[in-house]
C-alpha cells in the first residue's frame, strides 16, 4: 500500500486539478501541466466548480479559525487559497512511512533502531511508538495518526471536520517542518543536498510491494468522497494485511534506507508546503 503526498491548495485538490504519480517520481508542476486540453465550454464549467469549492474552503476556513482560537494559543490566520498555483505531488509506499516513524521513535525514546523491518509492519503498534505518544502525543504528528498538515504558524495536533465532511487528524506545516528537522538531528545531520539525493533514489522494496495495485501517473480523476481522509492507523494496519496475503512468508526491509527516502520526501513536500503558504496532505 501506498499515498501520494500532496502540497498545494485544498481547492485544487479537491477540484482533482492536480496530477498523481508513478512511485518515487516527483511531480511539481504549475496548472498548465496538470490537465489535458478542453474545450472553452469545458473549461469554463470547471472553472466555476473550482469558483464554488473555493468560497467552500474559504467559508471552512473561517470556521476552523474561530475553533482552533477558542482552543489553542497561537496564530490560526486564513492562508490564501485559489485554484491555479503550483503544487507539488510524490509517492512513498507505507513502510517507508513505517521504517521513518519506527526510527524516529526509536532514537527518540533511546532504544536501538532495527536493522530491518518486516514487510507490511504495523508501526501504530511498535512499542517505541507507543511509548513516544504517551510521551509526547503533541510533538509528533508522524505518529499521531495525522493525514493533513496546514500552514498554520503555530504547532498542534487536532481533530476536526473537513470540507467534505469528513473528520480527519490534522496539524501543521510548521509543525511538521520543525519535527523532520528535529528527526535529522537525532540521525543523519544530513544536508540539503544529500536530501535531494535520498529524494531522486528509489529504495530496494521486495516484489509484494512493488507490484501493488498503483494508479501511475495520471489525472486524479478518481473518486475521493467516501475514503478521502482515511487514518493513517488504518492504513497501516491495511498494509500489515495487505502483505500477509501477497507474501509468502514476511520478508525484510533495510530500515534506513526505507527512512530516508521518506524523509527525503516528506521534507521537500513540506519545505514546499511552508515556503509557500499551502497545506500538505496524505491522499490514499
Amino acid at each position: 500500500m501506498g499515498v501520494d503526498i500532496y502540497a498545494g491548495t485544498l481547492t485544487r485538490y479537491y477540484s482533482r486539478n492536480w496530477t498523481r504519480v508513478k512511485p518515487h517520481k516527483l511531480n511539481h508542476a504549475a496548472a498548465s501541466d496538470a490537465a489535458a486540453p478542453v474545450s472553452e465550454e469545458e473549461q469554463e464549467k470547471k472553472n466555476r466548480v473550482s469558483e464554488e469549492i473555493l468560497d467552500a474552503i474559504i467559508r471552512w476556513q473561517g470556521e476552523l479559525k474561530g475553533s482552533l482560537s477558542s482552543s489553542y494559543d497561537g496564530n490560526f490566520e486564513r492562508w490564501y487559497e485559489d485554484y491555479e498555483r503550483d503544487f507539488f505531488s510524490s509517492w512513498l509506499y507505507w513502510d517507508e512511512i513505517s521504517a521513518l516513524v519506527i526510527t524516529a521513535a526509536c532514537k527518540a525514546t533511546g532504544r536501538e533502531v532495527p536493522q530491518k523491518i518486516p514487510v507490511g509492519i504495523n508501526y501504530m503498534a511498535h512499542e517505541a511508538v507507543v511509548d513516544c505518544n504517551e510521551r509526547y502525543s503533541q510533538m509528533w504528528s508522524l505518529m499521531s495518526g495525522v493525514t493533513v498538515w496546514l500552514p498554520f504558524a503555530s504547532k498542534a495536533v487536532f481533530k476536526a471536520q473537513m470540507p467534505d465532511d469528513h473528520m480527519a487528524t490534522l496539524s501543521t506545516v510548521e509543525a511538521l517542518y520543525s519535527e523532520l528537522e528535529r528527526i535529522n538531528d537525532l540521525i543523519w545531520k544530513a544536508d540539503e543536498t544529500e536530501v535531494e539525493q535520498w529524494a531522486s533514489k528509489s529504495p530496494e522494496l521486495p516484489d509484494c510491494v512493488i507490484n501493488e495495485s498503483h494508479p501511475g501517473h495520471c489525472q486524479s480523476s478518481t473518486d475521493s468522497g467516501d475514503n478521502e481522509v482515511t487514518a493513517a492507523e488504518d492504513a497501516a494496519r491495511s498494509s500489515e494485511q495487505d502483505s500477509s496475503e501477497e507474501c509468502a512468508a514476511p520478508e525484510l526491509c533495510n530500515t534506513d534506507e526505507l527512512a530516508r527516502h521518506a524523509f527525503a520526501v516528506l521534507w521537500q513536500a513540506a519545505k514546499f508546503a511552508r515556503d509557500n503558504s499551502m497545506p500538505l496532505r496524505f491522499h490514499f
